[in-house]
């Protein structure tokens, strides 16, 4: 006896026929994110310690804009939550998955059940 819905429509404010919703997808926040490691490497995703260092293809603070072997860092996630939460104050959020990095070496159960609690706990906090 699910009523996740029915209550989520229960508590919606009945003041205005109108609602703030959010939806988040596709976050790939990479955990590992290192910032001034390497954009470019022999690797599906970069941006990591492990791929060293250089002068001229370095990770920025707030992620890597343009390179498309890095994921985002925790940082923005959290800038982002927060800018929704104080600026947006969404009636309801909705949250799809495609969460994990593109670290495709690393995948399997443990890691990716890792990432959806770390996040689900993110939005829990933020939201409630």
């Amino acid at each position: 006896n699910n009523n996740f819905l029915n209550e989520i429509y229960e508590n919606l404010p009945t003041e205005s026929d109108t609602i703030s919703m959010v939806k988040f997808t596709d976050a790939h926040v990479d955990l590992e994110y290192e910032e001034g490691s390497r954009t470019q490497c022999n690797l599906v995703m970069c941006c990591r310690k492990e791929n060293g260092y250089n002068h001229y293809d370095r990770a920025g603070k707030w992620g890597s804009f343009g390179e498309m072997g890095c994921d985002a860092p925790e940082r923005v996630f959290d800038s982002m939550l927060q800018y929704v939460k104080d600026e947006i104050k969404p009636d309801i959020v909705f949250w799809t998955g495609d969460i994990c990095p593109h670290d495709i070496w690393m995948q399997n159960y443990d890691h990716a059940s890792n990432y959806q609690k770390y996040l689900t706990d993110k939005l829990t906090l933020s939201f409630g």
